[in-house]
Protein backbone atom coordinates (compact mmCIF):
# COMPACT_ATOMS: atom_id res chain seq x y z
CA UNK A 1 0.00 0.00 0.00
CA UNK A 2 1.31 3.18 -1.16
CA UNK A 3 1.73 6.13 1.73
CA UNK A 4 -0.12 9.59 0.92
CA UNK A 5 2.99 11.22 0.05
CA UNK A 6 4.08 8.84 -2.75
CA UNK A 7 0.63 8.59 -4.09
CA UNK A 8 0.90 12.81 -4.60
CA UNK A 9 4.10 12.53 -6.17
CA UNK A 10 2.43 10.14 -8.59
CA UNK A 11 -0.14 12.55 -9.35
CA UNK A 12 1.81 15.53 -9.45
CA UNK A 13 3.96 13.37 -12.25
CA UNK A 14 0.85 12.52 -14.04
CA UNK A 15 0.01 16.21 -14.31
CA UNK A 16 3.70 16.71 -15.65
CA UNK A 17 3.56 14.33 -18.43
CA UNK A 18 -0.01 15.68 -19.58
CA UNK A 19 1.16 19.20 -20.13
CA UNK A 20 4.47 18.09 -21.66
CA UNK A 21 2.78 15.84 -24.30
CA UNK A 22 -1.20 17.06 -24.00
CA UNK A 23 -1.95 13.75 -23.94
CA UNK A 24 -2.33 10.72 -25.77
CA UNK A 25 -4.05 10.13 -28.91
CA UNK A 26 -5.36 6.42 -30.30
CA UNK A 27 -2.95 5.65 -32.09
CA UNK A 28 0.18 6.03 -29.61
CA UNK A 29 1.39 2.88 -27.96
CA UNK A 30 2.80 2.54 -24.24
CA UNK A 31 4.94 0.17 -22.06
CA UNK A 32 2.63 -2.28 -20.92
CA UNK A 33 2.86 -6.25 -20.94
CA UNK A 34 -1.19 -7.40 -20.32
CA UNK A 35 -0.58 -10.45 -20.05
CA UNK A 36 1.43 -9.75 -16.20
CA UNK A 37 -2.43 -9.27 -14.88
CA UNK A 38 -3.18 -12.81 -15.59
CA UNK A 39 -0.37 -13.85 -12.61
CA UNK A 40 -1.05 -10.75 -10.73
CA UNK A 41 -3.59 -10.99 -7.74
CA UNK A 42 -5.26 -8.19 -8.30
CA UNK A 43 -2.17 -5.82 -6.93
CA UNK A 44 -3.69 -2.48 -8.31
CA UNK A 45 -7.19 -3.18 -6.82
CA UNK A 46 -5.62 -2.94 -3.70
CA UNK A 47 -4.25 0.99 -4.75
CA UNK A 48 -4.91 3.76 -2.74
CA UNK A 49 -6.45 5.20 -5.68
CA UNK A 50 -9.01 3.82 -7.46
CA UNK A 51 -11.01 6.99 -7.80
CA UNK A 52 -14.71 6.93 -9.10
CA UNK A 53 -16.07 9.36 -11.62
CA UNK A 54 -19.66 10.67 -12.11
CA UNK A 55 -19.53 8.76 -14.99
CA UNK A 56 -18.99 5.75 -13.12
CA UNK A 57 -21.51 6.21 -10.76
CA UNK A 58 -24.05 6.82 -13.57
CA UNK A 59 -22.51 2.89 -14.94
CA UNK A 60 -22.88 1.46 -12.04
CA UNK A 61 -26.41 2.38 -11.08
CA UNK A 62 -27.52 1.92 -14.52
CA UNK A 63 -26.53 -1.59 -14.19
CA UNK A 64 -28.55 -2.07 -11.14
CA UNK A 65 -25.07 -2.10 -9.37
CA UNK A 66 -26.44 -0.22 -6.03
CA UNK A 67 -29.73 -2.11 -6.16
CA UNK A 68 -28.06 -5.54 -5.65
CA UNK A 69 -26.08 -4.55 -2.89
CA UNK A 70 -29.40 -2.72 -1.52
CA UNK A 71 -27.83 0.61 -1.19
CA UNK A 72 -28.11 4.24 -2.08
CA UNK A 73 -25.45 6.44 -3.17
CA UNK A 74 -25.21 8.00 0.06
CA UNK A 75 -25.05 4.42 2.02
CA UNK A 76 -22.37 3.33 -0.57
CA UNK A 77 -20.20 6.59 0.33
CA UNK A 78 -20.30 6.08 3.55
CA UNK A 79 -19.26 2.41 3.78
CA UNK A 80 -17.13 1.24 1.06
CA UNK A 81 -15.47 5.28 -0.13
CA UNK A 82 -13.82 8.52 1.17
CA UNK A 83 -14.96 11.69 -0.16
CA UNK A 84 -13.03 14.74 -0.27
CA UNK A 85 -11.42 17.72 -1.77
CA UNK A 86 -8.98 17.18 -4.49
CA UNK A 87 -5.69 19.28 -4.18
CA UNK A 88 -5.33 20.35 -7.97
CA UNK A 89 -8.65 19.74 -9.07
CA UNK A 90 -10.31 21.77 -5.96
CA UNK A 91 -13.92 19.58 -6.87
CA UNK A 92 -15.40 16.85 -4.53
CA UNK A 93 -13.46 13.46 -5.51
CA UNK A 94 -14.77 9.67 -4.79
CA UNK A 95 -11.81 7.02 -3.87
CA UNK A 96 -12.91 3.27 -3.44
CA UNK A 97 -11.61 2.29 0.12
CA UNK A 98 -12.15 3.62 3.36
CA UNK A 99 -9.84 2.40 6.71
CA UNK A 100 -12.06 -0.52 7.36
CA UNK A 101 -12.31 -1.69 3.89
CA UNK A 102 -8.91 -0.97 2.02
CA UNK A 103 -9.48 -2.79 -1.28
CA UNK A 104 -12.06 -2.40 -3.87
CA UNK A 105 -15.45 -4.02 -2.52
CA UNK A 106 -16.20 -5.48 -5.97
CA UNK A 107 -13.70 -8.24 -5.65
CA UNK A 108 -14.38 -11.65 -5.79
CA UNK A 109 -11.45 -14.12 -4.90
CA UNK A 110 -10.61 -16.76 -7.67
CA UNK A 111 -10.89 -20.41 -6.17
CA UNK A 112 -9.86 -23.51 -7.52
CA UNK A 113 -9.75 -27.12 -5.99
CA UNK A 114 -6.60 -28.41 -3.94
CA UNK A 115 -5.57 -32.16 -4.70
CA UNK A 116 -8.71 -33.08 -2.29
CA UNK A 117 -11.19 -31.42 -4.10
CA UNK A 118 -11.85 -28.60 -1.67
CA UNK A 119 -12.04 -25.47 -2.52
CA UNK A 120 -9.36 -22.71 -1.95
CA UNK A 121 -8.66 -19.30 -3.14
CA UNK A 122 -6.57 -19.70 -5.85
CA UNK A 123 -2.79 -17.65 -5.25
CA UNK A 124 -1.00 -15.83 -8.37
CA UNK A 125 2.85 -16.45 -9.03
CA UNK A 126 3.54 -13.42 -7.20
CA UNK A 127 2.67 -15.46 -4.41
CA UNK A 128 -0.60 -13.66 -3.34
CA UNK A 129 -4.04 -14.56 -3.38
CA UNK A 130 -5.80 -13.93 -6.49
CA UNK A 131 -9.07 -12.00 -7.40
CA UNK A 132 -11.37 -10.87 -10.01
CA UNK A 133 -13.35 -8.02 -10.83
CA UNK A 134 -17.50 -8.82 -9.88
CA UNK A 135 -18.36 -6.15 -12.19
CA UNK A 136 -16.28 -6.26 -14.66
CA UNK A 137 -18.90 -5.22 -17.72
CA UNK A 138 -19.13 -2.09 -15.60
CA UNK A 139 -16.16 -1.34 -13.72
CA UNK A 140 -14.99 1.82 -13.05
CA UNK A 141 -13.00 3.67 -15.93
CA UNK A 142 -9.97 3.93 -13.64
CA UNK A 143 -9.79 0.23 -13.84
CA UNK A 144 -10.93 -0.48 -17.15
CA UNK A 145 -8.15 2.03 -18.84
CA UNK A 146 -5.34 1.13 -16.86
CA UNK A 147 -2.59 1.42 -17.57
CA UNK A 148 -3.91 4.60 -18.88
CA UNK A 149 -5.72 7.28 -17.13
CA UNK A 150 -8.14 10.60 -17.67
CA UNK A 151 -7.02 13.99 -16.44
CA UNK A 152 -9.10 17.12 -15.97
CA UNK A 153 -7.15 20.11 -15.63
CA UNK A 154 -7.77 23.87 -14.08
CA UNK A 155 -7.86 25.56 -17.70
CA UNK A 156 -11.14 22.72 -18.43
CA UNK A 157 -8.64 20.59 -20.80
CA UNK A 158 -8.42 17.10 -20.45
CA UNK A 159 -7.24 13.84 -22.15
CA UNK A 160 -5.53 10.31 -21.72
CA UNK A 161 -2.29 9.51 -20.22
CA UNK A 162 0.19 6.64 -19.06
CA UNK A 163 -0.23 5.59 -15.29
CA UNK A 164 3.63 3.87 -15.14
CA UNK A 165 3.40 2.29 -11.85
CA UNK A 166 6.48 0.97 -10.27
CA UNK A 167 4.28 -1.67 -8.24
CA UNK A 168 2.70 -3.06 -11.57
CA UNK A 169 4.30 -5.44 -13.15
CA UNK A 170 2.97 -4.83 -16.36
CA UNK A 171 4.82 -1.56 -16.34
CA UNK A 172 8.18 -3.47 -16.00
CA UNK A 173 8.38 -3.98 -19.53
CA UNK A 174 9.85 -3.22 -23.08
CA UNK A 175 6.96 -4.61 -24.76
CA UNK A 176 4.48 -1.92 -26.44
CA UNK A 177 0.67 -1.89 -26.65
CA UNK A 178 -1.73 0.58 -28.73
CA UNK A 179 -4.02 2.91 -27.01
CA UNK A 180 -6.90 1.39 -29.00
CA UNK A 181 -5.92 -1.81 -27.99
CA UNK A 182 -6.21 -1.02 -24.33
CA UNK A 183 -9.26 0.13 -25.14
CA UNK A 184 -10.92 -2.53 -26.87
CA UNK A 185 -14.78 -2.45 -27.34
CA UNK A 186 -14.25 0.44 -24.52
CA UNK A 187 -13.18 2.70 -27.28
CA UNK A 188 -16.74 3.41 -27.70
CA UNK A 189 -17.20 4.12 -24.27
CA UNK A 190 -14.12 6.88 -24.23
CA UNK A 191 -16.27 9.10 -25.87
CA UNK A 192 -18.94 9.25 -22.74
CA UNK A 193 -15.89 8.85 -20.26
CA UNK A 194 -14.67 12.04 -22.46
CA UNK A 195 -17.55 13.86 -22.41
CA UNK A 196 -17.65 13.34 -18.53
CA UNK A 197 -14.31 14.76 -18.23
CA UNK A 198 -15.55 17.55 -20.06
CA UNK A 199 -17.76 18.53 -17.67
CA UNK A 200 -15.39 17.92 -14.51
CA UNK A 201 -12.76 19.64 -16.33
CA UNK A 202 -15.82 22.78 -16.38
CA UNK A 203 -16.18 22.44 -12.72
CA UNK A 204 -12.40 22.21 -11.83
CA UNK A 205 -11.95 25.43 -13.93
CA UNK A 206 -15.22 27.45 -12.02
CA UNK A 207 -13.77 26.00 -9.12
CA UNK A 208 -9.94 27.54 -9.61
CA UNK A 209 -12.25 30.97 -10.41
CA UNK A 210 -13.88 31.37 -6.64
CA UNK A 211 -12.05 32.80 -3.82
CA UNK A 212 -14.32 32.86 -0.45
CA UNK A 213 -14.14 31.78 2.74
CA UNK A 214 -14.06 27.98 4.47
CA UNK A 215 -18.11 28.46 5.00
CA UNK A 216 -18.74 29.31 1.43
CA UNK A 217 -16.59 26.62 -0.05
CA UNK A 218 -17.98 24.24 1.88
CA UNK A 219 -21.53 25.11 0.85
CA UNK A 220 -19.69 25.58 -2.80
CA UNK A 221 -18.68 21.77 -2.91
CA UNK A 222 -21.88 20.27 -2.09
CA UNK A 223 -23.68 22.13 -4.81
CA UNK A 224 -20.82 20.65 -7.21
CA UNK A 225 -21.21 17.32 -5.72
CA UNK A 226 -24.99 17.30 -6.11
CA UNK A 227 -24.37 18.31 -9.70
CA UNK A 228 -21.62 15.75 -10.25
CA UNK A 229 -22.54 12.87 -8.33
CA UNK A 230 -26.26 12.71 -7.13
CA UNK A 231 -27.03 13.70 -10.16
CA UNK A 232 -25.39 10.76 -12.32
CA UNK A 233 -26.98 8.41 -9.31
CA UNK A 234 -30.68 9.46 -9.89
CA UNK A 235 -29.91 9.74 -13.81
CA UNK A 236 -28.72 6.11 -13.84
CA UNK A 237 -31.32 4.71 -11.56
CA UNK A 238 -34.18 6.02 -14.00
CA UNK A 239 -32.07 4.55 -17.10
CA UNK A 240 -32.10 8.08 -18.51
CA UNK A 241 -30.14 8.71 -21.24
CA UNK A 242 -26.22 9.57 -20.67
CA UNK A 243 -26.19 13.17 -22.80
CA UNK A 244 -29.09 14.22 -21.52
CA UNK A 245 -27.65 14.46 -18.15
CA UNK A 246 -24.42 15.96 -19.42
CA UNK A 247 -26.33 18.71 -20.81
CA UNK A 248 -28.29 19.63 -17.07
CA UNK A 249 -24.86 19.44 -15.71
CA UNK A 250 -23.45 21.56 -18.26
CA UNK A 251 -26.39 24.03 -17.88
CA UNK A 252 -26.24 23.93 -13.96
CA UNK A 253 -22.90 24.56 -14.14
CA UNK A 254 -23.31 27.91 -16.56
CA UNK A 255 -26.03 29.22 -14.05
CA UNK A 256 -23.50 29.18 -10.63
CA UNK A 257 -21.65 32.19 -11.57
CA UNK A 258 -24.51 34.36 -12.47
CA UNK A 259 -26.08 33.03 -9.54
CA UNK A 260 -23.03 33.95 -7.02
CA UNK A 261 -23.31 37.88 -9.03
CA UNK A 262 -27.14 38.19 -8.20
CA UNK A 263 -28.23 41.24 -6.41
CA UNK A 264 -30.52 38.49 -3.94
CA UNK A 265 -27.63 36.36 -3.32
CA UNK A 266 -24.90 38.99 -2.07
CA UNK A 267 -27.05 40.17 0.00
CA UNK A 268 -27.30 36.59 1.93
CA UNK A 269 -23.59 36.55 1.24
CA UNK A 270 -23.18 40.06 3.12
CA UNK A 271 -25.68 39.03 5.81
CA UNK A 272 -23.58 36.33 7.44
CA UNK A 273 -20.54 38.29 6.72
CA UNK A 274 -18.99 36.00 3.36
CA UNK A 275 -17.71 37.55 0.95
CA UNK A 276 -16.86 36.05 -2.72
CA UNK A 277 -15.12 37.27 -5.28
CA UNK A 278 -15.12 35.49 -9.01
CA UNK A 279 -12.01 35.84 -11.41
CA UNK A 280 -11.91 38.71 -14.37
CA UNK A 281 -13.27 35.71 -16.91
CA UNK A 282 -16.73 35.16 -14.46
CA UNK A 283 -17.82 38.39 -13.82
Amino acid sequence: MEQKSSWDEFANSVYEQFEKTGGLSLDDKVKFDPEACLSCGGVCCFAPEILLTPYDIYRLAKAGVFKKLKVNLSDFLKKFCEVYVGPHSKVPVVKLGTEEHRACPFLAPVLCKDKDGVLKQKIGSAGKPMFLCGIHNVKPFKCRLFPLGMIATSDGRSGIVFLNRDSCKGCDTSKEIGVRQVLGVDVLNVDKAALAMDVAGEATKLAHAISADDRFLKFFNNLLFSILYDASYQFGEKGIEFEKLVEMQRDLMKKVPDTIKSSDFQQVLAKHGVTVTLKEEWK
